[in-house]
């Protein structure tokens, strides 16, 4: 208990911090040595916990990825992909209220931490275009902008899930299509169906429009091409992504500069925070025994695990931090592999369910900002959107608990 105590204290700080300016990557960092120092490890004992981030293939494979995945996002951006590929998306879709979801939603392919700023400014118009008010016109930028971190093969969330679990992206990948395809719809239905329909007027000629949409973003997606049918690691994969990069370079000769410049080092930090989080979590024997003995009470060490994932990413705004946090106390449990699989997607969703709406959330912030627009605002209009993803939660958990350990065991 007194390991679950120095814990909870320990996350705690990260809110304190941020009030203070602290940086989420120097608040992670500093919330494991906090932890590993209060539960008894010398500075030695953590170093070597520490290094052993760097000479871990998966969690090395996560670290660069992450790290290639910033150079695309920046680039993207300062090349003007971005916009064009959002020129060819327009040209395929006739009604604008689409694009309230589309744009968001192409936008989130983009691992940038905050990036729902890069689509506030196309959202905010197109609200104003269908006489959305800004509190709606915010909440659809942000409920649609998260979709693609469940379901993208170089989400941070799930290559540090992968390599925690040492299970496959695509098993991840699997598991999440089961929460977020019915997310998007609900968030459809309950935001955009009754917006009156507006013709889009700024329509390219189709062939011109499929053209540009997919040269635009090719970058998005060539690297999982390339991973799935060379089966080579996803950082290694996505250097053909910036291989694509280099040949839409206006500036060639600037690119390798460019390209170190674009590296984002506070998401990178922030990811080899996560780890380090997780190393310390893994070696807490005491709090990963207390969990264990929750097996035996079955439905409380859900509820159990569901609080933690929730409070972690309700006071960290941080995804991965959540993850990084319950996974290793779930990889103690001695459960079937079909029961793990439910768990594990339990939990996953539950940690993104307290990250999603933490007031230290990144994108929420900068949207708000950007639009004018109170935190109280959102959470109003927040509330049924709220219901759909516990509810489906839970459901979809119940369902897989009984499917999976009949198809795995």
């Amino acid at each position: 208990m007194l390991q679950l105590v120095t814990v909870t204290f320990s996350f705690i700080l990260i809110p304190i911090l941020s009030k203070f300016k602290v940086g989420l990557w120097a608040s992670l960092g500093v919330t494991a040595i906090l932890m590993g120092f209060l539960n008894g490890f010398g500075f030695m004992q953590l170093a070597e916990m520490f290094g052993s981030i760097f000479t871990s293939e998966t969690s090395m494979n996560a670290i660069l990825t992450i790290a290639l995945a910033s150079v695309m996002g920046a680039m993207m951006k300062t090349y003007g992909i971005l916009d064009k590929g959002i020129g060819g998306l327009s040209s395929l879709v006739s009604d604008k209220r689409y694009l309230i979801a589309i744009v968001p939603l192409l936008i989130g392919c983009i691992a940038v931490p905050g990036g729902a700023i890069l689509s506030a400014p196309f959202i905010l118009n197109l609200g104003n275009e269908l006489g959305m008010e800004r509190p709606l016109s915010a909440v659809s930028n942000l409920v649609f902008r998260h979709m693609p971190m469940f379901i993208l093969p170089y989400s941070a969330s799930i290559l540090v899930a992968a390599s925690i679990t040492e299970l496959s992206v695509m098993t991840f990948i699997l598991l999440n299509s089961v929460f977020i395809f019915p997310v998007f719809f609900s968030g459809y239905f309950i935001y955009l169906r009754r917006i009156p329909a507006k013709k889009n007027e700024d329509k390219l000629p189709f062939a011109v429009g499929i053209k540009n949409l997919l040269k635009y973003t090719s970058p998005i997606y060539v690297c999982v091409i390339v991973h799935i049918v060379t089966g080579l690691p996803f950082y290694i994969a996505m250097l053909s992504s910036m291989l694509v990069l280099f040949i839409m370079s206006p500036d060639k000769k600037a690119y390798p500069m460019f390209f170190i410049k674009s590296i984002c080092l506070k998401t990178v930090l922030s990811a080899v925070g996560v780890f380090m989080i997780q190393v310390v979590v893994s070696n807490l024997d005491e709090l990963l025994a207390l969990f264990s003995t929750m097996v035996e009470s079955g439905a409380f060490m859900v509820v159990a695990l569901f609080l933690a994932a929730v409070f972690f990413g309700l006071i960290t705004g941080f995804h991965m931090a959540s993850v990084g946090f319950v996974l290793p106390m779930i990889m103690t449990l001695d459960l079937g592999h079909g029961q793990f699989l439910a768990l594990l997607y339990f939990v996953y969703c539950a940690a993104y369910f307290g990250y999603y709406f933490s007031p230290l959330h990144m994108c929420q912030i900068f949207t708000n900002q950007y639009m004018d627009v109170k935190m109280k605002s959102l959470y109003r209009i927040y509330l049924p959107f709220a219901a759909f993803i516990l509810g489906w939660l839970v459901v979809s958990y119940l369902i897989l608990s009984q499917l999976l350990p009949m198809m795995f065991g």
